[in-house]
């Protein structure tokens, strides 16, 4: 799987997380989840070293699992720490342990180098955490396609003139002035579009109709945490005069050819009115699960299993921001097989 190992990436929303233990795939591995007793998010590999069964399946007692099918217990360090009909565990039977830090209503985790695992490398996602803010969280969306497909998605955001025609885009967005910069562990791209028809949802959102000036600032966070800025104001007011959503993007690959996509929404207007917030969600749920979904798990089909620059793509400016992703992704993965330089 082409995705560095040594950084952190989201496992889970918090929320859910509740009193049974949970399966999910991430890079390639089926990884257990579960809570504690006294709350601490434990992440440990799933298959159990005797027969193989899938921890999820067994009973939290105390603090360690015990497999459902003969009863063997593993402790949060993933050591055996109990065997039925004999005293202790058993030292040959020891399942992976990776850290799992708990931050923004995410649980994130390591699978790299255990040792490597600092916390401080933890993306910024304050967003989450303000309460000041009306907050749309605990989205999950699963993709049949490569994480990197759907970072290319977010990345050249011209597409959303023709695949969110009549929803999140209008005539023109693929216009205006673009941006990208780089810096390290960080890209940004910013998308200025002045004068164009208020996209519709966005402008039923905002409270705008009519011409307005557009902004769309995608901001890239290694090695796959995108936060998206989202503003309208009436032309030639300025941004200071307008109102603007931040989106999360947070992807994990789960397969060579499959990821799980987190987002969330926040916006700090109309933060007096709860019930937009479901509304919230079912417009941007109906986006991307309807629009963008389809069509990058479809262009992940007709590459039929090759590895993307193999097939030449075409590259358009637009592109930009997205081909520096992917060599950045390129550049860390190569790092960690110790290829750099030969």
């Amino acid at each position: 799987m082409h995705a560095p190992r040594n950084t952190w990436y989201v496992a889970a929303w918090s929320s859910e997380l509740k009193d049974k233990p949970m399966a999910r795939t991430l890079l390639g591995e089926s990884v257990l989840l579960m809570r504690l007793p006294g709350g601490e998010a434990v992440a440990l590999g799933n298959r159990c070293p005797h027969r193989f069964a899938p921890l999820n399946l067994g009973t939290l007692v105390d603090d360690a699992i015990q497999c459902a099918y003969h009863g063997l217990r593993f402790d949060r360090s993933g050591a055996c720490v109990h065997r039925p009909g004999a005293s202790g565990g058993l030292a040959a039977a020891r399942v992976p342990a990776w850290r799992l830090a708990e931050r923004h209503q995410l649980l994130w985790i390591w699978m790299g180098e255990q040792s490597l695992a600092d916390p401080a490398l933890i993306p910024d996602l304050h967003w989450l955490d303000d309460e000041r803010r009306a907050r749309c969280m605990g989205n999950l969306l699963h993709s049949k396609a490569d994480y990197l497909l759907n970072i290319d998605n977010l990345m050249d955001l011209s597409h959303v003139e023709f695949v969110h025609g009549g929803s999140l885009g209008s005539p023109g967005m693929s216009n205006g002035e673009v941006k990208t910069t780089e810096m390290p562990g960080r890209i940004d791209v910013n998308r200025w579009i002045p004068g164009i028809e208020a996209p519709p949802a966005i402008g039923a959102a905002m409270g705008y109709s009519g011409r307005v000036d557009h902004w769309l600032d995608m901001s890239w966070r290694s090695p796959s945490n995108l936060v998206l800025r989202i503003g309208l104001c009436a032309p030639g007011a300025g941004r200071g005069a307008g109102r603007e959503a931040i989106a999360l993007h947070l992807l994990t690959p789960e397969t060579e050819h499959s990821c799980h996509y987190f987002w969330a929404n926040t916006r700090d207007f109309n933060v007096d009115r709860p019930e937009l917030i479901e509304v919230e969600r079912a417009r941007i749920s109906q986006a991307f699960e309807l629009e963008d979904k389809p069509l990058i798990e479809a262009c992940q089909r007709m590459m039929g299993g090759a590895e993307f620059w193999s097939l030449r793509p075409v590259l358009l400016a637009s592109d930009g921001g997205g081909v520096l992703v992917r060599r950045n992704i390129d550049q860390l993965v190569a790092s960690e097989s110790g290829s750099v330089g030969t």
